[in-house]
């Protein structure tokens, strides 16, 4: 059932549609909490043209599950995306039995409804590789890892958050500044792949795991290039600086099957689980 301003239910397929506005009337409802703005109010009207509240203001199920998972969750995912479209930002919610997460469209405003899903444990991974794009991908042949430095490589973070207009010009430039007077340090070896790199790049994507009280800095992140016929290369920080005490970017070639039991190994463990728990209530 679709009402006003995309609010949308779709209960075969366990899916809402909602606006920010819209998100943050139903918590409120959810709670018995009063709406606290006009936007809010306004939401109130569009949750119950779309079926999420009843005539009497009572929540649909689904909808309850949904805001209870999103706003107390064990497990914490963010799937972050860049490209020429733009960029986006995916939110993962696990809790208990309970899983959910965002898609929304790169480049959307805050008034723009986002898609929230709702998913099962088991298919996590498979859910986080297709927020990633993740694709089949094989290892280039003589490709080899690649230090840089972290501010050469901040270049294509900078190409990654600009949209779609100043994206081939955000290239063109990075190309043109990766020269000997500006990075001296760089061999020929390491120029020549950087450039290719840069060249082929299609998206850069991150995805950022945390469980237990939120803010507690428990978890764990993947960062990729991915460079289509130019291969996946996962974006890593060494711990331990040059002497020059210039921090460096490793680059390090890997499949898309490598990409998968990465993604896997973000994911806590039982005994993780238990032990962010008892600190929490600790």
């Amino acid at each position: 059932m679709t009402g006003a301003a995309g609010a949308a239910l779709d209960e075969a397929r366990g899916r809402l549609r909602l606006t920010a506005h819209q998100l943050d009337a139903l918590a409120l409802t959810v709670r018995s909490a009063a709406p606290e703005t006009a936007d809010q109010q306004r939401a109130l009207d569009e949750l119950r043209s779309a079926g999420i509240l009843d005539g009497q203001d009572r929540v649909h199920p689904m909808a309850v599950q949904f805001v209870l998972a999103m706003t107390a969750p064990l497990i914490r995912m963010l799937v972050e995306t860049s490209g020429p479209q733009g960029t986006s930002a995916a939110h993962v919610a696990v809790a208990g039995e309970d899983v959910w997460y965002s898609e929304p469209w790169p480049g959307s405003g805050p008034d723009d409804p986002v898609t929230y899903q709702r998913a099962e444990l088991p298919t996590i991974v498979w859910d986080l590789g297709r927020l990633a794009g993740l694709h089949r991908s094989r290892v280039p042949a003589g490709a080899t890892a690649v230090s840089a430095p972290a501010g050469l490589v901040d270049i294509v973070l900078e190409m990654a958050s600009l949209g779609p207009a100043e994206w081939d010009d955000a290239r063109t430039v990075a190309l043109a500044t990766t020269t000997t007077e500006r990075w001296p340090d760089l061999d020929a070896q390491t120029r020549a792949r950087w450039l290719a790199i840069v060249a082929t790049l299609r998206s850069w994507w991150r995805v950022t795991v945390s469980w237990g009280d939120e803010g507690a800095g428990t978890g764990r992140w993947l960062s990729v290039l991915d460079c289509g016929a130019d291969g996946y290369w996962r974006w890593d920080h060494p711990e331990d600086r040059t002497d020059d005490g210039v921090a460096r970017v490793s680059l390090v070639p890997v499949s898309g099957g490598g990409l998968w039991e990465a993604l896997q190994g973000l994911l806590p463990s039982s005994a993780e689980l238990r032990a962010a728990v008892g600190h929490g209530r600790g």
